[in-house]
């Protein structure tokens, strides 16, 4: 069985719009339902930072994956000349 690798990637940008809404879920809540001082300010800042910092990383490593390739899954079972 191969599957492109593309896949993945659409995969991965699925998992990032769901992520998004949670964040700005996050946010909403911490401005919404915090106390209005300085340690609230540097946790919000804390969390959007460490956020960014993920996303740069990643896209990072994302950008040097050649995605045209393809992935052998099983092809072993799939295999009838095995003698297993």
């Amino acid at each position: 069985m191969v599957i492109p690798l593309i896949i993945f990637l659409y995969i991965y940008w699925g998992f990032l719009f769901f992520w998004a809404i949670f964040v700005f879920i996050a946010l909403y809540h911490m401005f919404r339902y915090s106390y209005k001082n300085l340690i609230s300010f540097f946790i919000i800042l804390i969390f959007l930072g460490v956020s960014g910092f993920i996303l740069l990383f990643s896209y990072n490593h994302i950008n040097e994956i050649n995605w045209d390739k393809k992935v052998t899954v099983f092809s072993e079972v799939f295999d009838s000349s095995s003698p297993y």
